[in-house]
């Protein structure tokens, strides 16, 4: 079933390293981007969500990791569905993490939103997965192939189109149309991210206004994702 529809849906594009910047995009239910930051930090973050307690917000991170081992809960059921199509998922768990990271980003994003009022369980939050929007919504069931680790020759065309299918269904400020071609290093991975947090809150309007799948629930998270429609 869709989610709650509300009036406005911020999108995060959360970098899992607190010392590297996030995106954050807020859309309205008409499809137009009220407002952008490139934030650094998670009190950068909060003060966009902050300013808007009645939106519902998708976060491109995981924000609970119950398990020790191997995939979370949610990300089981959504390989069972997806995996099919070519979409893995890493696997998020408490011994990876610790491992990795000396303090990750999303769990102190989820302890904020939970202080402001955005829980699973009251259907204001969700993680979202732009792979698989975009798959499910804009390539046909097919895995886009956009970011870093892809060879420049493949990436710039997926970048490309990729920004052409958010720009056709977001209402974009003329100036924030960047052309893909002239940018490289950290002004390409930026309009990556701006274009990921677009995804995200696009997920979230088009599941408030269509059938969706949730996978998870409010104890390990709630993953969501829309339907996938295959056109010939």
């Amino acid at each position: 079933m869709p989610i709650a529809s509300r009036a406005f849906y911020i999108g995060i594009d959360l970098a899992w390293s607190l010392e590297n910047p996030s995106g954050a995009a807020i859309i309205d239910d008409k499809s137009h981007l009220v407002a952008y930051r490139y934030c650094h930090g998670v009190e950068e973050i909060m003060q966009l969500v902050s300013a808007n307690p009645d939106a519902v917000v998708g976060v491109d991170a995981p924000l609970i990791i119950p398990n020790a081992t191997g995939h979370r809960p949610n990300e089981r059921e959504f390989l069972k569905k997806f995996a099919r199509y070519g979409l893995g998922v890493h696997a998020a768990n408490r011994t990876l993490f610790e491992k990795r990271f000396e303090r990750y980003a999303g769990f102190e994003l989820y302890a904020q939103l939970q202080d402001a009022g955005f829980g699973f369980d009251r259907d204001n939050l969700y993680e979202v997965y732009p792979h698989a929007t975009i798959l499910s919504l804009f390539n046909g069931g097919q895995v886009l192939r956009y970011k870093a680790s892809v060879p420049k020759a493949e990436r710039i065309p997926a970048l490309k189109q990729l920004q052409t299918a958010m720009f056709d269904v977001i209402t974009i400020p003329n100036e924030m149309k960047k052309p893909i071609e002239p940018l490289k290093g950290k002004e390409l991975k930026a309009e990556e991210d701006f274009l990921d947090s677009l995804v995200c809150a696009y997920t979230l309007l088009h599941c408030g206004q269509n059938e969706c799948c949730s996978f998870g629930n409010d104890t390990v998270g709630k993953l969501l994702t829309p339907k996938i429609v295959l056109t010939m």
